[in-house]
């Protein structure tokens, strides 16, 4: 996928940046590991059936 075509960005996941670029030193502003609970905000069973189910093999292909 190519997340940036489909408008979802580093910040839908890991918050807005701005705070980050103010002060890179910041602890806290950036969300580094978003939990499942944020990922079915979008991935619910509608967008992604089989999310639930295979929940950690695709939060592995994202993981950075």
């Amino acid at each position: 996928y190519n997340y940036k075509d489909m408008n979802i960005t580093c910040e839908v996941c890991h918050g807005p940046g701005s705070a980050h670029a103010a002060d890179p030193r910041a602890r806290g502003v950036v969300v580094r590991d978003p939990g499942e609970s944020l990922c079915v905000r979008c991935h619910d069973e509608r967008n992604s059936p089989s999310f639930r189910a295979k929940a950690q093999e695709y939060r592995a292909k994202v993981k950075h």
